[in-house]
């Protein structure tokens, strides 16, 4: 029962103590950016008679992805975000506001990750809308089958 006694002693400490902290992660959590990552992936199976040459292809499908023809017809395609109730066509030129298709590019890089573990190629892109995120590493995976 002492317990219960220290507990009442110490209520005002632990209601502002509680408070404070939650006050502080909404000031911080407040003004950080949205981001959205999304993720897709695909199954990429060589035949086993196929030649040496089609399995490097697959472990440099990395670079392959990062190209910058490829990176240039994913900047180049349609996107599509939601507003509200609104579905918007979007350019990734817009987007991410830049001048040209090359800083456009520069920041499709920046935005992806491109991971080749064996067979499996995933994509990640992180932007401020989770409806662009999820075209823009479908665009980069659309690639890879194109």
């Amino acid at each position: 029962m002492d317990y219960i006694r220290v507990l009442l002693k110490r209520r005002r400490l632990i209601l502002f103590g509680t408070l404070a902290c939650v006050l502080g992660a909404w000031w911080f959590g407040r003004d950080a950016p949205k981001t959205f990552k999304s993720e897709a992936s695909i199954l990429v199976r060589v035949p086993e008679k196929a030649n040496e040459n089609a399995a490097n292809s697959i472990s440099n499908l990395s670079d392959i992805l990062k190209s910058d023809e490829i990176v240039k017809n994913v900047a180049e395609a349609e996107y599509w975000d939601v507003s509200g109730q609104d579905t918007l066509q979007v350019k990734l030129q817009d987007f991410f506001r830049a001048s040209n298709l090359s800083e456009t590019s520069t920041a499709l890089s920046s935005a992806v990750i491109i991971n080749v573990r064996g067979d499996l190629v995933t994509v990640s892109a992180e932007t401020g809308s989770p409806y662009i995120s999820a075209q823009i590493a479908n665009t980069f995976i659309e690639q890879i089958v194109l």
